[in-house]
């Protein structure tokens, strides 16, 4: 069992509560910590609390991982975009390898902005032949052009990950 603290959606979990759920509940087996905080996974580390700490939150993943607080992640990005994620893992964070890959991230994670989540990642699934993208709903014909523009940078945002280089700025 994980501790999920989703506290974007529901009632958030103190940082002591898991701390305390990690150090007596033997069926607890670590925490994924979506908040957008590193209040918890810094509380973990610094009490020793036994159990993996998951970074849940995509936009804090690089920095949880370069100052030791996370051991892993939980991303939906990962799953559309791996190669871009991986470096994160695989590199020292004071390599320049690092800084560019979380860069890239940052990139992919802005393009996310406004729309619902699962939307972008849909859709760079469908770009890159995984799956076709549904949605719940059809998408108005200003989320179809915001669609064509994602498609179109993302082509080039791929480019950049495979080169190791952030992308240009997005046409207007």
């Amino acid at each position: 069992t994980l501790i999920y603290n989703l506290a974007g959606f529901v009632s958030p979990i103190s940082p002591e509560t898991a701390v305390d759920l990690l150090a007596t509940e033997p069926n607890v087996a670590g925490v994924k910590d979506s908040s957008g905080t590193l209040e918890m996974l810094e509380l973990i580390r610094q009490q020793s609390a036994p159990g993996a700490r998951l970074q849940g939150h995509d936009m804090r993943l690089a920095e949880s991982l370069s100052s030791g607080l996370a051991d892993g992640a939980i991303s939906g990005p990962a799953s559309v975009v791996p190669e871009a994620l991986a470096p994160l893992f695989e590199l020292d964070p004071a390599d320049a390898g690092f800084s560019t890959a979380a860069s890239l991230l940052d990139e992919f994670l802005e393009q996310l902005q406004g729309l619902p989540y699962p939307w972008i990642l849909k859709w760079a699934a469908d770009f890159r032949g995984l799956g076709e993208a549904s949605l719940p709903f059809p998408p108005s014909q200003e989320h179809l052009d915001i669609r064509k523009g994602f498609e179109r940078w993302f082509e080039r945002w791929l480019s950049g990950v495979t080169s190791g280089s952030p992308s240009a700025p997005p046409n207007p």
